[in-house]
């Protein structure tokens, strides 16, 4: 079942994208092992994680599928 609230994030509205600095604040996620994950391919570039501007964004509805896949939830 997706969240479709997080902290002060309306996850509906934006279609599960939260900037990294907020998402590593409520996710058991710190910014290294996102950009890791990122750079490594374990999370999709455009669908797990995303650049706008120069901050990346992660979609904490495909984390919770990835966390779920890799036997974390």
């Amino acid at each position: 079942m997706k969240n479709k609230l997080l902290g002060g994030y309306d996850l509906e509205l934006m279609h599960g994208w939260l900037p990294i600095a907020y998402f590593c604040k409520v996710m058991p996620y710190d910014i290294e092992k996102v950009k890791n994950l990122r750079n490594t391919g374990k999370w999709l570039d455009g669908v797990v994680t995303k650049c706008i501007g120069k901050e990346i964004w992660v979609n904490v509805w495909e984390v919770q599928l990835y966390n779920e896949r890799i036997g974390l939830t």
